[in-house]
């Protein structure tokens, strides 16, 4: 069976400022479900072998209040053999084009280098990679 997929939005890849690699990574904006009026601008990259969003703690405890303490720990560790510590928390994800997402994330205990969206973020959208020609593809899910 053939199943097609529409999808509504088309994002290029973005490049890193250090290295200037392309990503598959998105702008959006992080707010506290407690306290919407504080957002904070981030960029995420998209990472298939995540199970969790991670966002850097040094980021977004002072700027939303975040009790970073208060959540339930969580080892996060990478294929590349390092592991964190993070703690989880519910944030809210703002992105003009896909809309309000709450998710648990990982906040992290010590300043990381780049924001991951993870699984918890892919079982709320529809995605696509187009590799060759450095986009991706979303759909919001219903």
């Amino acid at each position: 069976m053939v199943t097609a997929v529409a999808y509504t939005h088309s994002f290029a890849y973005l490049s890193d400022r250090d290295s200037g690699k392309l990503f598959s990574g998105l702008r959006l904006a992080i707010s506290s479900p407690e306290k919407r009026v504080r957002t904070v601008d981030t960029v995420a990259q998209l990472d298939t072998g995540s199970d969790f969003s991670i966002f850097d703690g040094q980021l977004l405890v002072g700027a939303l209040g975040i009790d970073l303490m208060d959540g339930p720990v969580i080892l996060l560790a990478s294929s590349g053999g390092f592991s964190i510590t993070g703690r989880i928390h519910p944030i809210e994800i703002l992105h003009p084009d896909l809309g309000r997402f709450t998710l648990d994330a990982a906040i992290s205990t010590v300043p990381i280098r780049r924001n991951l969206l993870g699984h918890d973020f892919f079982q709320r959208i529809q995605i696509g990679f187009r590799e060759f020609h450095r986009t991706f593809l979303i759909t919001a899910a219903p």
